[in-house]
C-alpha cells in the first residue's frame, strides 16, 4: 500500500477450551490458517495484515491493549460455538465497527436450523460463511475493503457474494448463491507459505494438515454426507516439504504426534505418494510416532499398504457405525464385507499395526440386540479397539431434520460437551462458557433401559477388550481355538443378567448416575445451570468424559475386581463348553495378569509370586505369556518358579512423562489410557524366574533372556 496508509487488520480465532493444562481442542488452527494464506497469496496481500488466535486468553490481551482488528472472523465448531459467540458478543458491544464472520460446519442448512442460529446471534454475527471457505472469504473481504467496511453497503450489494449468508434489517436470511469447488491442489500452504502456523509450535498443540477434502460417502449422521463434499478434491504437491517444515519445529518442542484432517486416508492412490513422503521424513527425523487420522472405508488393501509404510505410527480403522444391514440403510450407508475387513485388521496386526473400528449407539432401527452384535462382530473380526460413540445430532445432517426424528421416534437430551468449558475473562467482563451437544438416548427401537445397558456393554468392552488388556486370555483361549468373542458375549451375558462382582456393579452404576446427571432436556436448562453462584465447581464435574473416567478408575483404582471378575468367568466358560483348561493354570494366568497390570501407572515397585503347573501347563503358560521356555520339562511332572515382573527404567520414563503432563489425578489417568491405543508397554513385564522345587527333576532352567520372547 502506499506510504502512510495503514494495514487492514484481521483476526481469524479458532478457540479452544481451558482447564487447567487441559485443551478440549489440541490441534493448530488449519481452517484459518488456509484462509489467511490465501488471502495473503492473493491479489490483498499488500493490505492485510492476518493473525490467528488460538488461546482466548491471547486475544483477550490483545483487544484490551486497543489492538483492535477491522475484521474478526472465528470458527465454528461443535466444540467452539459458545466461547466464540460470547467473544463475539462482547466485541460487537465495545468495538460495533469491527466486522464480525463466522465460518465452519456447526452452521445449519435447513431453514430451522438457520432460524435458530440467527436468532441467537443476529446482532452480534456479521455474516456466516459456509461450506468451504477460502475463495468467500477473500470474495468478503473485497467487498468490505472497497465499501470502507460498511456492512449495510456489502449487504446491499451482495451480488458478487459467494457461499455467504447474512440477516438483513428486516430479520430475513440472505443466502447467497454457492460458489464452484475449490482445487486445493492451487490453495496455498499456511506453514510453508506463511509464518502463521510458526507461533502454535508450542509443545502443547498437535499439528495438523490435509491432503484431500471431501468424502464419497453419503451417510445421513456426517456433515460431509452433503451432495457437496461428495467430489474428493486431491493435494499432493509440496506435501514432503509441508511434511518435514512441521517435523523439524516439532521435535525441537518435544512433540511426536500429527493429525491429518482426511476422512478416507489411504483410499485413493494418491495417498502411497504421500505416506511415502511421510515415512521419509520419518526416517529422517523420527517423526511422527503417532498420526491421527481417519483410514479409509473401502479399498482395505490400498488403505493397508498405505498405512504400514508408516511404521505403526497410523491406526488401521474402519468406521462401521452398525453391521446390522437395515440400520446401515436407514443412515444410507454401504460398508464392505466383515470378512474383507477381518483379513485387513489380522493383516494390520501381523505387520505390528494397530486396528480400531467405530460404533455408534442410537443409529434408526438399532436394538439392543443389533448393537451387541455388531460389537461381537468387529471383535471376532480381530479389531484391536472398538470405539463406541453416542449419536450426536449435527446441523447440516439428515438425522437431524424434523422428519427423520418423527419417522423413528428420537428422543434426545442436552450434555455438555466433555472438556469444552472455561471460565474467562473477556474485555474486562467474566464469563462461564460452556458448549453442548444433543445425543439421542432413545428411539421406537431402543428403549431408554436398553440404551442404559448398551452403554454399560460398551464400558465393560473399553476395559476388557480394548487395548489387549487382557491379551494373554486371549491367547490362552486362542491356543484352544476357542473365539475370543464367545467369551466376551459370556462376560456381557454376566452383565446382562447382573451377576456382577459388587464392585464392578457399583463402578456401572455410578458411571449411569454421571451420564444421567449430565443430560437436560434443554440447552436452556444447561444455561441455566451457569447462572447459580456454584456453577463453576458444578460445570467442572458435567464437562468429564464419563466413559474414560470410568475406565481410568477399574483399571486403576479396582483392576485386582476386574481381573478376579474376567478369570473367574473363564473358569465358568470352559466348564460349560468343555475346554480342557485347568483351573491351576487359569489361576496362575489370573496371578499373573494382576502381578503385571495392577495399579501399573502410580506403583513402579517389582511385583514377585511363586507358580506352580504340571509341565503341559507350563508350556500352555508361556504361550499365554508370550514367552519363548527352552528348559527341559520332560523329566519334570511338576515345577514351581518363583517370576518377578516390573517396569524397564523407559517405562518409568514414559509413565512419568505422560503423568507430568496430564497430571497424577483419575482425569491424567483417563486421558493417558484412551489415548493409548496398546496398553500392554505400559505393564510390568517378567524380569526375573527363579526356580524353587521340580518333581521329580528339572533338567534345566535357562535365565530370564532365554524365557522371554
Amino acid at each position: 500500500m502506499a506510504l502512510g496508509v495503514p494495514m487492514i487488520k484481521i483476526f481469524l480465532c479458532d478457540l479452544t477450551h481451558i482447564n487447567g493444562e487441559t485443551l478440549s481442542s489440541n490441534v493448530f488452527p488449519l481452517g484459518a490458517g488456509l484462509l489467511g494464506a490465501y488471502l495473503l497469496a492473493s491479489d490483498l496481500g499488500k493490505k492485510v495484515e492476518v493473525e490467528l488466535f488460538k488461546y482466548p486468553h491471547d486475544l483477550n490481551e490483545r483487544l484490551m491493549k486497543g489492538d483492535i482488528p477491522n475484521v474478526i472472523g472465528f470458527a465454528n465448531y461443535s466444540w467452539s460455538l459458545e466461547i466464540s459467540k460470547s467473544f463475539a458478543r462482547s466485541i460487537k458491544a465495545s468495538f460495533p465497527s469491527i466486522v464480525t464472520v463466522f465460518g465452519g460446519p456447526n452452521y445449519g442448512l435447513s431453514e430451522d436450523e438457520l432460524r435458530a442460529f440467527w436468532g441467537d446471534v443476529g446482532f452480534c454475527v456479521d455474516f456466516n460463511v459456509v461450506l468451504e471457505g477460502e475463495v468467500a472469504f477473500h470474495t468478503l473481504i473485497s467487498a468490505l475493503i472497497e465499501n470502507d467496511f460498511d456492512v449495510g453497503l456489502v449487504r446491499a450489494n451482495y451480488q458478487r457474494l459467494k457461499n455467504v449468508h447474512f440477516l438483513t434489517k428486516e430479520g430475513l436470511i440472505h443466502k447467497s448463491e454457492l460458489a464452484e469447488r475449490i482445487d486445493i491442489e492451487s490453495l496455498p500452504s499456511p506453514y510453508l507459505d506463511t509464518d502463521l502456523m510458526d507461533k502454535f509450535f508450542d509443545g502443547k498443540l498437535i499439528p495438523l494438515t490435509h491432503s484431500t477434502r471431501g468424502c464419497p460417502f453419503k451417510c445421513t449422521f456426517c456433515s460431509e454426507g452433503a451432495e457437496y463434499y461428495n467430489k474428493v478434491k486431491q493435494r499432493s504437491d509440496r506435501v514432503y516439504d509441508e511434511y518435514r517444515y512441521i517435523a523439524e519445529r516439532s521435535v525441537k518442542v518435544g512433540m511426536y504426534d500429527l493429525m491429518l484432517s482426511d476422512a478416507n486416508y489411504g483410499m485413493f492412490k494418491e495417498d502411497a505418494v504421500r505416506s511415502e513422503s511421510l515415512a521419509q521424513v520419518q526416517k529422517e527425523l523420527g517423526y511422527p510416532k503417532n498420526v491421527y487420522v481417519s483410514t479409509g472405508k473401502n479399498q482395505k488393501e490400498r488403505v493397508l499398504g498405505a498405512v504400514k509404510k508408516l511404521n505403526g505410527a497410523i491406526q488401521l480403522s474402519a468406521s462401521l457405525q452398525s453391521t446390522d444391514p437395515q440400520v446401515l440403510r436407514n443412515i444410507d450407508r454401504s460398508n464392505i464385507s466383515i470378512e474383507v475387513l477381518s483379513a485387513s485388521a489380522h493383516e494390520a496386526l501381523d505387520n505390528d499395526v494397530v486396528s480400531y473400528t467405530e460404533l455408534i449407539l442410537g443409529l434408526p432401527g438399532e436394538t439392543q440386540e443389533t448393537h451387541i452384535n455388531s460389537i461381537l462382530d468387529v471383535i471376532r473380526a480381530g479389531f484391536v479397539n472398538v470405539r463406541i460413540y453416542q449419536l450426536i445430532l449435527l446441523p447440516q445432517t439428515e438425522l437431524n431434520t424434523h422428519h427423520t426424528r418423527r419417522r423413528y421416534e428420537i428422543q434426545t437430551r442436552f450434555r455438555p460437551m466433555p472438556r469444552s468449558f472455561g471460565h474467562y475473562n473477556i474485555l474486562g467482563e467474566n464469563v462461564l462458557v460452556s458448549e453442548s451437544e444433543e445425543i439421542v438416548i432413545q428411539t421406537n427401537t431402543l428403549p431408554y433401559e436398553d440404551y442404559v445397558f448398551c452403554r454399560k456393554a460398551g464400558l465393560m468392552i473399553d476395559v476388557m477388550h480394548n487395548g489387549f488388556v487382557f491379551r494373554e486370555c486371549q491367547r490362552l483361549l486362542g491356543a484352544f481355538g476357542v473365539p475370543w468373542d464367545e467369551f466376551i458375549d459370556y462376560a456381557l451375558g454376566k452383565l446382562r443378567d447382573n451377576r456382577l462382582p459388587p464392585t464392578l456393579e457399583l463402578r456401572l452404576t455410578e458411571f449411569i448416575e454421571l451420564m444421567e446427571v449430565k443430560l437436560f432436556k434443554s440447552r436452556q436448562d444447561l444455561i441455566d445451570l451457569m447462572a447459580e453462584a456454584d456453577a463453576q465447581e458444578k460445570m467442572l464435574s458435567l464437562t468429564s468424559n464419563e466413559l474414560a473416567v470410568f475406565k481410568a478408575k477399574i483399571l486403576t483404582n479396582d483392576f485386582r475386581e476386574l481381573n478376579d471378575f474376567v478369570y473367574e468367568s473363564l473358569a465358568e466358560f470352559v466348564s460349560i463348553t468343555g475346554v480342557s483348561l485347568s483351573r491351576e493354570l487359569i489361576g496362575c494366568v489370573s496371578k499373573a495378569s494382576l502381578a503385571m497390570k495392577d495399579r501399573f501407572l502410580s506403583d513402579f515397585s517389582e511385583v514377585s509370586h511363586e507358580f506352580r503347573l504340571s509341565t503341559t501347563d507350563w508350556e500352555r503358560f508361556f504361550v499365554a505369556v508370550e514367552c519363548s521356555p527352552t528348559a527341559d520339562f520332560s523329566m519334570a511332572s511338576d515345577v514351581t518358579v518363583a517370576l518377578s515382573f516390573s517396569h524397564s527404567a523407559s517405562q518409568v520414563a514414559e509413565t512419568k512423562r505422560l503423568l507430568a503432563l496430564y497430571g497424577e489425578t483419575i482425569d491424567g489417568f483417563s486421558r493417558i489410557v484412551m489415548r493409548s491405543p496398546i496398553l500392554e508397554p505400559k505393564f510390568r513385564k517378567l524380569m526375573g524366574t527363579r526356580v524353587i522345587s521340580s518333581e521329580p527333576l528339572l533338567k534345566s532352567l535357562p535365565a530370564h533372556q532365554a524365557l522371554v520372547s
